[in-house]
């Protein structure tokens, strides 16, 4: 009878500490992963001028924010949707323009795009 008391006393401390092996099927669940869904770019147009303006949209799917950057200079943060405008160097080269989505979860994968003034 003694174990029969302790095999019982057993399964509710193994029921209550780990859930003994049962599946755990709670309604929550991860996120996919940040990803960006729509990046368009405006054509620039220099005229003479040594940088102009470049309008870059955006739409992202389960990120936070974006991390947007032109060429080698540190990226700037937006929202995870959006409109803003870029000034990029007027000097015959082809410059890229990366954004990369962010979420709790860690950065998503970068998209990068090249534009250039000629």
């Amino acid at each position: 009878m003694a174990s029969i008391g302790r095999a019982v006393a057993g399964v509710a401390l193994c029921s209550v500490l780990a859930g003994c092996g049962g599946s755990n099927d709670s309604a929550s669940s991860e996120p996919g992963a940040a990803e960006v869904t729509t990046f368009d770019l405006t054509d620039v147009n220099c005229g003479f001028a040594v940088t102009a303006p470049v309008t870059v949209t955006w739409a992202t799917a389960n990120a936070t924010a974006v991390e947007i950057g032109v060429d080698d200079m540190s990226p700037k943060s937006f929202g995870p949707s959006g409109t803003t405008t870029l000034l990029i160097r007027c000097d015959d080269e082809s410059h890229e323009i990366a954004i990369t989505p962010q979420s709790d979860a860690g950065s998503g994968e970068t998209e990068t795009k090249s534009i250039s003034d000629h």
